[in-house]
């Protein structure tokens, strides 16, 4: 059976003017979108104006004006609507997502899915580079179960700012994740 994913965005303002630097990240990450093949897949976008039509997203009009505002909104906003998936992920509104990580992990279905090698691309050098950090960024595909664990000042998981929190929960509870391989990164930040 096909897992369910569901990713949630945070708009930047500025992502919505083409012309800026913003607005042209943005547009790579609307390509990533729109260049991932698998089916089963939701797009939540929170932000305080709609944006383009983009395949399978739903633009959720929020008032909060910093990004941490509207991953509040966000959470109460899944919460409330009762929406669910089997996993979940957070992409920022200017990274670029692999079109098979949803392939990736519905067929290993791992408790969550990292890039051990965080990525990057530089529209300054239009060079590659690739980090082996020793923590989680804020991009990692979780089951929906762990994404909602209250854990830290009444806060989800998933909505957490602290890596540091991360670690301590998938550690202290002896979850293990699988990661990315490092030729296929599950995204890049521009």
């Amino acid at each position: 059976m096909n897992s369910s994913f569901i990713i949630v965005t945070t708009l930047h303002p500025e992502s919505i003017n083409t012309e800026s630097i913003r607005g042209k990240l943005h547009s790579l990450y609307r390509k990533s979108i729109e260049a991932i093949r698998y089916d089963n897949f939701k797009v939540y976008i929170f932000s305080d104006q709609a944006g383009e039509e983009l395949r399978n997203t739903e633009f959720v009009i929020c008032d909060g004006k910093t990004k941490e505002k509207r991953l509040a909104f966000a959470k109460k906003y899944l919460l409330d609507e009762s929406l669910s998936s089997d996993y979940i992920l957070r992409l920022d509104d200017d990274d670029v997502l692999n079109p098979f990580a949803f392939d990736l992990v519905n067929k290993s279905k791992p408790e969550f899915y990292f890039d051990p090698f965080h990525s990057f691309y530089s529209f300054d050098s239009n060079m590659y580079s690739q980090l082996n950090q020793p923590w989680f960024a804020n991009t990692v595909i979780m089951k929906s179960v762990h994404a909602f664990k209250e854990i830290y000042l009444n806060n989800a998981l998933f909505f957490n700012f602290q890596h540091s929190t991360w670690h301590a929960y998938f550690s202290d509870n002896g979850i293990i994740g699988k990661p990315s391989e490092k030729n296929s990164p599950l995204y890049i930040r521009i």
